[in-house]
């Protein structure tokens, strides 16, 4: 609770030490891993006061980075196996077994970025030749679908968000130039720009981080001289991006990407 002291546990699952995806879903709150040997693994509490609980879910040997979804009751696991294919590993409801699935796309083996939007679940990726796409999901029954969405050739660490009715994915070009791909509703195109032309993003190096607040939109990246932390952030939609070193603002420390 707000006020009492903070407690720190180890929940005796063994995992590869990446950034663990987290879900609350029907009570139960859902932490994903990765083994050594590639296995994704759900370690849950069922309630307040039950014992954690570690099991592996099926699907193929993938890289230790997961992405979590809830959307139409189900729970949904994405993650790029070693092997350079996207794989969604999936809770239909509490009770009946996870089921795994090849999605037929190649990606580089990094986390993927996942939205809710308009009825749409979409998962971006990248290519091993650096083209950002999108596989969505239009309703539950309907096929999956692999799209290429414009832009330079990026990185495949990626950062999506929903915001104002617009879909934002953030990603680094293979020059370090912060890129956003945007859709501004359905049936409209994809856009592209580039936020370090315009407001002047710096260089980055490492992913971009992305969160809507109070009707903002922050992009937080880690320069690529100096590793001061900058945030690019749009007050509005129609408004134009700012930008701001926040090492030097702030006080921020130097950060590694």
């Amino acid at each position: 609770r707000v006020g009492g002291a903070w407690v720190t546990q180890d929940l005796g699952a063994v995992a590869v030490g990446q950034t663990p995806s987290v879900s609350v879903h029907d009570g139960f709150v859902s932490v994903f891993t990765v083994t050594s040997a590639g296995q994704i693994q759900e370690t849950y509490l069922s309630r307040l006061g039950a014992a954690w609980v570690t099991q592996p879910l099926p699907g193929g040997v993938v890289a230790p980075y997961t992405s979590v979804v809830t959307h139409d009751g189900y729970v949904s696991v994405f993650a790029v196996t070693t092997g350079g294919r996207v794989q969604e590993t999936f809770l239909a409801s509490i009770g009946v077994a996870w089921v795994s699935q090849d999605l037929g796309v190649a990606a580089v083996a990094q986390a993927p970025s996942v939205v809710t939007h308009d009825g749409y679940v979409s998962v971006f990726t990248v290519t091993a030749a650096g083209q950002l796409q999108e596989t969505y999901l239009a309703r539950m029954g309907a096929a999956w679908v692999t799209q290429s969405l414009p832009g330079s050739a990026v990185k495949p660490a990626t950062s999506a968000v929903v915001h104002d009715g617009y879909v934002s994915v953030f990603a680094a070009t293979t020059g370090g130039r912060l890129q956003e791909t945007f859709l501004s509703g359905l049936g409209t195109a994809w856009v592209a720009q580039d936020l370090t032309a315009d407001p002047g993003t710096p260089l980055m190096a490492g992913r971009p981080v992305t969160v809507t607040h109070d009707g903002y939109t922050s992009v937080f990246t880690i320069n690529a001289t100096g590793g001061h932390v900058q945030e690019t952030y749009l007050p509005r939609i129609g408004a134009a991006w700012i930008t701001q070193d926040l090492t030097t603002t702030a006080g921020t420390p130097a950060a590694k990407p």
